[in-house]
Order: structure tokens, then sequence, then C-alpha cells
């Protein structure tokens, strides 16, 4: 997946990404799913052979539930999974499309499977339209799932403010490479030590599917800066002053790294435990970070020149 990077755009390889890996990770629910269908189907073409009465509909409605649960397990979209999607700028209605190919994909193999148990092992005589009718049911469970991501994404987009910004908006105009992290980071502590106004919570680099830098700090103002040199006069670590202080403004910073590609920088202000971009302190972390990442290529620059 590392080697698409280079050749697709964020978004989209963002979309491919969580495919490819909600896939690998949620193999025992793919494999739930597609058999809970094809029970279903299978149940559903032969029902007046198969059971009776009450009995038929305690089996349907156990299995349908059985499929219902799965897909919407497997459906399910974290809300870290969903803010990373809303960051690079994909819009519910990719996710929509997204769980919606996923979920028919699914459903429609666990039908195949179905019908040809159906046409292998006939219980009687195989009907047009009981084959017509299971098969909606099918697809029916490949809609439901993805609507309820869509909606919630829809949400936290709205609620985080972040309302589908484009992604020129977050990029910062210096090229980083990942490799460049830890010096960085490096870079960024010492800069944001030197502000009197904020007290650094983390600084971190985070790796997984790509290189992130996490900065989180808390504002003090003008007076709380006054306040911190007196505090570092009378030997008081402000870390431990002042990082569990909830009474103080929590403001977070999120520098992606990319390949051959300008940073994406996105910044917002913890509210009662949400993220809210555009907010005035979000604002002046960002063009803290944006005015230092500057400084830091400027600096790389003339140390590669005292070199030569």
């Amino acid at each position: 997946m590392r080697g698409l990077d280079a050749l697709l755009d964020p978004k989209t390889y963002a979309i491919i990404s969580l495919a490819y890996h909600k896939a690998l990770q949620r193999l025992p629910l793919t494999i739930c799913m597609t058999t809970s269908v094809a029970v279903l189907t299978y149940s559903l073409i032969f029902n007046e052979t198969l059971l009776d009465g009450e009995a038929l509909y305690i089996v349907l409605f156990v299995v349908g539930v059985l499929t219902l649960t799965t897909s919407f397990a497997l459906e399910y979209d974290s809300r870290e999974e969903l803010e990373a999607l809303i960051y690079q700028g994909v819009s519910p209605s990719d996710i929509f499309r997204l769980g919606i190919l996923r979920m028919f994909t699914f459903a429609l193999i666990g039908y195949s499977i179905g019908l040809l148990v159906a046409i292998l092992m006939p219980a009687s005589q195989l009907q047009n339209v009981k084959i017509f009718y299971s098969l909606l049911v099918s697809l029916a469970f490949g809609i439901f799932p993805p609507s309820y991501s869509a909606i919630k994404s829809l949400r936290i987009s709205l609620l985080g403010r972040s309302a589908f910004r484009p992604l020129s908006d977050l990029e910062v105009p210096s090229l980083v490479y990942p490799s460049e992290a830890d010096d960085l980071r490096s870079f960024l502590d010492e800069i944001l030590k030197d502000r009197s106004e904020l007290v650094v919570v983390e600084n971190s680099v985070l790796r997984n599917d790509y290189t992130e830098l996490l900065v989180r700090c808390r504002y003090l103002g003008t007076c709380g800066g006054e306040s911190s040199i007196f505090l570092v006069s009378a030997g008081i670590n402000l870390e431990k002053a002042f990082r569990d202080d909830e009474t103080l403004p929590m403001v977070k910073a999120r520098l992606r790294l990319r390949e051959g590609k300008c940073p994406l920088l996105s910044c917002s202000e913890v509210k009662k435990g949400r993220d809210i971009e555009n907010t005035f302190l979000a604002k002046n972390l960002g063009a803290l970070i944006r005015q230092s990442i500057i400084e830091y290529k400027v600096y790389k620059g003339s140390q590669r020149a005292e070199k030569l």
C-alpha cells in the first residue's frame, strides 16, 4: 500500500487504505457476514419446504438479526477513523460510496454462495420470484450500515467545523520528508519552549500508515506568560504545574508528512472533548508552526551550505 501513496492523491489513497486495512482486520466479520447472507438466501428460497409456521419465522429472524449485526459491525467506523478521513478532505458521500461498494460486495458473495448451494442441493423446486426477493433482501444489508457511517461522519465534520475544507488550505508551502520527522520535532520543541504563553504537553512523532507530528499545548496568554516567568524563577516546573490544568485552553496541531509532497497541517482547540477548528487560538498555533517549518528549512539549508 505504501507504493500507492506516490501515485494517488491523499483522498483516494486514504479511501483505498481504509478499505484494505478493514478487510484484513475484520476478516472474521467478513466471513460471518457472507455466511449469514448465504444461509439467509437458502432459507428464503426454500422457506416453504424447510420449516413451517412459527419455526420458520424464528429461524429467519435469528439469521436476519445475525446478518444485520455483522454487517453493522463490519461497516462501523470509529470516531478516529472518520476524523482521519475528514482530515484528508473525504466527504460523507465518499464514505457512503465506499461502504456501499464494500457491503454490496460481501452481500453479493454471500448471495452467490447461497444460490449456488440452492442449485446444487435444492430442497424443492426453485422459484424465480423467491430468488429475486432473496436478492433484494441480501442487498438491503449493503445499504443501511454505510448510511450510519455517512451520517456519523457528517455530524463529526459539522461539529468539528471542518466542513470539507480543500487540501490546499491545509498544505504548508515547504517540502519536508517523513525521514526528517525527528529533526523537525526537536526543532519545534525548542521554539515552543521559548514561547512563554505556551506550555508543551506533548510533542511526538506517530508512525502508522503515515508519519505524523502531534503537538499539544496549554495556552497561558500574555498574563499567563508573565506568571510563568515568575514560576520558573521560583524553581517550579511549568509542565507539572499547567499540563493537567483543565481550566487552561488546550490547542492541538497535527502535521502529516508526505513523501515528495508538502505536509498537511491541521490545528484545533479542544473544547468539551471536541476538536474545534478555525478558532483564534488554533489559528495562532497554526501560524506559529507554519513559520517554524519555514525556519527549519532555512536552518537545514544553512547546515548543508556549511558542510559544502
